[in-house]
């Protein structure tokens, strides 16, 4: 036990006896617990602030983005171009180069063509620049060129390559020259080019395309019609109605024939056949008017006239 003065602990007892006799004062006794802590208060009272201070400015760029948008309202997406045309492969036709995309000029894979073989060449482009045309040659020589690259609808193009197989066919290599902006496509298809109508000529069907020995669809003729043929490859090819054979044909060396063939029966139905080798493509149409004498061929030249020609010719 710690011993302590008897005076002090006379004073001491005094003091305490006071205390217990004394009202506590009003900051004692009077507590509201609902009054935040005074000693946080400058610390809330800065969040508050500044979160008021972050709603008013996300308000204030709000109503200006509005009303910039309605002043300058925003560009549309970009919208592509019309698009390119597309490429027709027909049933007389093989694919020698698949399409091809590029851009600027390029060489393109080689292909082989048939002895006596044609190719037809299709050839679409666009461009961002003034940057206008696309030129397509073949070996090392020039083919052909595509302008209007820089139209909205773009450039575009088809021509074809005759007797490019020779007698005993080759290799052929494509070049392409362009600019640098300028896109293209090319599809590049053996077969013969397409039929043209003699002068005065009118359709009774549609052009029938093929390749090898097949049918042509049958057809009713009012009166008198001619037959138009193209093909190309190596060997002959023999076309017959089913009323009377009808013409014996070379297809190395191109030429568009016609013939009208004897023994015709207005408003009987018709049907034609065609035997050819398989490398052989060929084009047939059934016209009206037109068309060379009964019984006869003849061999339409670039200038439209229908010159005679034997109705049946050597494959050599």
């Amino acid at each position: 036990m710690v011993d302590m003065d008897p005076g002090l602990d006379t004073k001491l007892r005094a003091f305490f006896e006071h205390i217990e006799a004394s009202t506590p004062p009003s900051g004692l006794t009077d507590i509201d617990v609902a009054a935040p802590d005074r000693g946080r208060r400058p610390m809330f009272n800065l969040f508050a602030g500044l979160a008021a201070a972050a709603v008013v400015a996300t308000g204030v760029a709000v109503f200006a983005i509005d009303l910039s948008s309605r002043d300058n309202p925003a560009p549309r997406p970009a919208e592509s171009g019309p698009p390119l045309p597309r490429f027709t492969v027909h049933a007389d036709s093989r694919v020698l180069l698949p399409v091809t995309h590029g851009k600027g000029s390029v060489t393109l894979p080689a292909f082989t063509l048939a002895p006596g073989e044609s190719f037809y060449v299709q050839v679409a482009c666009k461009s961002g620049t003034t940057a206008d045309t696309v030129q397509v040659g073949q070996n090392q020589r020039f083919g052909s060129e595509v302008a209007a690259c820089s139209s909205p609808t773009g450039g575009h193009g088809e021509w074809f390559e005759t007797d490019q197989g020779g007698p005993s066919g080759g290799s052929v290599t494509t070049y392409v020259t362009a600019g640098p902006a300028v896109s293209w496509e090319i599809l590049i298809t053996d077969g013969p080019p397409p039929i043209l109508a003699p002068p005065g000529g009118r359709a009774l069907t549609p052009i029938a395309y093929g390749r090898g020995s097949d049918s042509v669809p049958v057809f009713t003729a009012a009166k008198t019609y001619s037959i138009a043929l193209d093909c190309s490859g190596a060997g002959s090819l023999t076309i017959s109605s089913s009323l009377s054979q009808a013409a014996t044909i070379s297809c190395a060396q191109y030429a568009q024939f016609s013939f009208t063939p004897s023994d015709q029966v207005p408003g009987q139905p018709v049907s034609l056949s065609v035997v050819a080798p398989s490398g052989v493509g060929w084009e047939v149409e059934v016209l009206e008017d037109g068309g060379p004498a009964p019984g006869t061929c003849a061999t339409l030249h670039e200038e439209g006239v229908l010159k005679p020609t034997p109705c049946v010719a050597s494959s050599s």
